[in-house]
């Protein structure tokens, strides 16, 4: 007999419960004498004989479907075993052509690397401690770039403290400095840089200020220190050349005028002069800052001497007090 489930064939003589093949239930059917026995024993064998059909219907489809599979493989494998020669010759042509691209490359960063002009060099970078004992220190000194401490001062309304540099460049390209990274009593403080780029082979002031808002943003009254990074830059925004941590003590504002009455700068000796026109102001170490016009309506003072921006070398800085009512201007000309 067959299983009814599976179509397998079952021994009679087995007497098992389940088929062997699938596990259902061998359902036994009685041939004995009546018609309603015939009639299942005709539909049970029917039903095992469309299964058998079944059975190899679909082991013919599954051996059909592999066929097919071999075919498909057998022909991808004969067509790439076959290689046009001119494919070939196009591919070793773009291979070539993208290797001397590449190599072209190579030398044009080559020659670029070689025309750079301003090098970082080895040197030995300390923190910096600025204070009363210690106002005017030399910042960066290489064979190219020499930045001292020129000197501090409080700014306009909107900065508090200003510290400016003399910056020597003797690089082929511009470079700044500036103050940044500033950290007052723990927390972040925004600070701005000057507008002077120092040009090749020139000498110029760069200065950078703290902000005053962003210290009264911090919520602190009382403090002691700036801490800092002093960066030596290509431009304003490039690369970074030197970073030179720095602190800086507050008493460093406070004692600048007293510093400057008590170190006063060396003045540059030239020739004599030979003849004094009649009512000229002499300025000098000993006249530092004369009044140059003093009537009822103007006067005018030397305020402030410093190296300007790349174009001058000299700045002369006057007050003018204007009573009049008309706008008045002042500045230097006829220089020998």
């Amino acid at each position: 007999m067959f299983c009814y489930k599976c179509g397998s064939e079952i021994n009679d003589n087995d007497n098992a419960k389940f088929c062997r093949h699938c596990g259902a239930e061998i359902r036994t059917i009685s041939t004995e004498g009546s018609a309603d026995s015939d009639s299942k024993t005709d539909h049970t064998e029917n039903l095992s004989a469309e299964i058998k059909a079944k059975k190899k219907i679909s082991k013919g489809l599954i051996f059909g479907i592999a066929g097919v599979a071999v075919c498909i493989i057998v022909l991808v494998l004969i067509l790439g075993s076959i290689r046009p020669t001119n494919v070939s010759t196009e591919t070793e042509e773009i291979v070539s052509s993208t290797e001397t691209k590449e190599s072209g490359k190579d030398e044009q960063f080559e020659v670029t690397q070689q025309t750079e002009s301003t090098t970082k060099e080895d040197v030995d970078i300390k923190t910096i401690h600025m204070s009363p004992d210690n106002m005017r220190p030399t910042i960066l000194e290489t064979s190219d770039i020499k930045v001292h401490f020129n000197r501090f001062s409080y700014a306009n309304g909107e900065t508090v403290f200003e510290v400016n540099f003399i910056v020597e460049n003797d690089t082929d390209e511009e470079i700044s400095v500036l103050l940044t990274d500033v950290i007052v009593n723990g927390y972040d403080v925004s600070t701005s840089t000057g507008k002077t780029l120092v040009k090749p082979g020139h000498k110029a002031n760069c200065d950078s200020s703290v902000w005053q808002e962003s210290i009264d943003e911090t919520g602190e009254s009382e403090w002691d220190t700036i801490e800092g990074v002093i960066e030596v830059r290509k431009g304003y925004w490039d690369d970074i050349l030197y970073s030179i941590p720095v602190v800086i003590d507050k008493a460093c504002w406070e004692y600048e005028g007293e510093y400057s009455k008590n170190n006063p700068i060396d003045p540059v000796v030239s020739s004599d002069l030979t003849e004094i026109p009649e009512g000229a102001t002499v300025i000098s170490e000993e006249n530092l800052y004369p009044k140059l016009v003093k009537e009822d309506d103007v006067t005018a003072t030397v305020s402030d001497y410093s190296y300007a921006n790349e174009k001058t070398v000299f700045e002369i800085n006057f007050t003018i007090e204007n009573n009049t009512d008309e706008d008045l201007e002042i500045f230097l000309t006829d220089v020998v």
